[in-house]
């Protein structure tokens, strides 16, 4: 009986030893990173907000390339912007696809009608977060067209000129309103070209709402965030559990994306069958849809969901503008000079500076590269997977990985 129980004890001896020395011997053949603990990986390491910092730390001690584990999630970090170009746009096909957020595409979604104890699984989808397919190709060929031609482009310009002159305005009359200025600014752009759609004050419920959705969704963004990307089967828990505020967050997040995709969408519906609707994205889609005689309520769900982009585009843009003001006020120097340039440009003209005037404007543009570079809206960007092995520089990178590129 004691030879039986010393056989077995030494069996399983053998056993975590071999895989011991398996998971070392794997562990060589991939980029170099920090330690790892059993089960929960390096996701102790990671702070909550602000993780480009500690991915840029470990980008000086471990290279331009780095292995970590969250959980049983590989991830890579990219730290230098040769590195990224060589593998996500040189081998894109291996690393286009894009991980699945459970928070985003399941808690949040939009659906109609689901209890507190179950999660649908149809998704809140957009460009960014899709995975690379036939629905992925065709928003990105709707979105290329509507905001990346040339034409779509020059068409904005009025629109932009008239919302400019109205910040400029609202600024100089309430300047302490500044960050409500800059809100209002950004929202009338995306909703002007998204749905051809005007602001007024009775728009400000209907914005809160949007900021308050687009909130929700920005701070699930990081790879430490919200644990129930990494154990989906948590989505699945009651709400009312302690622990679960992901789960409440993302009930709320759930109808407020439904009325801010649904509201001004079915507003241009109705001013398109009235003959009042104005040039914009949403009248495009709809009319092609319509032409070829796809409009039912799955296009209509496809047209929404290109059309919710704009609000996520909305967050970043104005994250950008807050960044622009913030450091041209501190660098005042910079600001300066960047001035002088301006009115050399212009002249004696009264008026402000467009778009024709960009080529005279250098330095201008170069201060607001390094700004964007330097204090990036969306530094780690958006995350990418691996849907195949590979190799680079020697290591291997394993399929299903999770890839981020550290701008900051």
């Amino acid at each position: 009986m004691f030879s039986l129980q010393l056989g077995a004890a030494a069996f399983v001896c053998m056993f975590i030893a071999a895989n011991y020395l398996r998971s070392k011997l794997a562990r060589r053949c991939l980029p170099p990173g920090p330690p790892a603990l059993p089960i929960i990986g390096n996701l102790h390491q990671l702070p909550t907000s602000h993780q480009e910092h500690r991915f840029a730390q470990w980008g000086k001690r471990y290279g331009e390339v780095v292995y970590a584990r969250v959980l049983n999630k590989a991830t890579l970090i990219l730290n230098r912007a040769s590195t990224a170009r060589t593998l996500l746009e040189k081998r894109g096909a291996k690393y286009s696809g894009r991980p699945h957020t459970t928070f985003v595409t399941d808690m949040c979604a939009a659906a109609s009608s689901v209890d507190a104890l179950t999660v649908l699984n149809v998704g809140w989808t957009q460009l960014v977060n899709m995975p690379y397919t036939d629905q992925w190709r065709r928003h990105r060929r709707w979105f290329q067209t509507a905001l990346q031609a040339r034409n779509a482009l020059n068409a904005y310009e009025p629109l932009q000129y008239a919302e400019v002159q109205n910040l400029l305005l609202d600024l100089l009359r309430e300047p302490e309103g500044a960050v409500r200025h800059v809100k209002r600014y950004v929202a009338a752009l995306m909703l002007g070209v998204a749905y051809g759609y005007s602001l007024s004050s009775m728009d400000d419920d209907f914005l809160a709402m949007v900021e308050d959705a687009l909130q929700i969704i920005t701070e699930s963004g990081g790879p430490s965030t919200m644990l129930v990307d990494f154990i989906p089967i948590m989505k699945y828990l009651p709400s009312w559990m302690p622990g679960m505020e992901m789960k409440r967050r993302g009930l709320r997040a759930r109808h407020l994306i439904r009325d801010m995709e649904s509201i001004p969408l079915e507003r241009v519906k109705r001013e398109m069958a009235e003959g009042t609707a104005r040039p914009s994205v949403a009248t495009v889609l709809l009319e092609e849809a319509k032409n070829t005689g796809t409009l039912d309520e799955a296009e209509e769900r496809e047209i929404r969901s290109v059309l919710g982009v704009m609000y996520a585009g909305t967050w970043r843009f104005k994250a950008r503008m807050y960044v622009v003001a913030q450091r041209t006020i501190a660098l005042a120097g910079t600001d300066t000079k960047a001035q002088r340039e301006l009115d050399s440009a212009i002249g004696d003209e009264s008026r402000l500076p467009n778009f024709s005037d960009r080529p005279a404007l250098p330095y201008l543009e170069a201060v607001l590269k390094e700004v964007y570079r330097w204090l990036a809206p969306v530094p780690l960007g958006i995350p990418h997977q691996l849907t195949e092995e590979d190799i680079y520089e020697g290591y291997k990178m394993p399929i299903e990985s999770m890839v981020f590129t550290n701008i900051w």
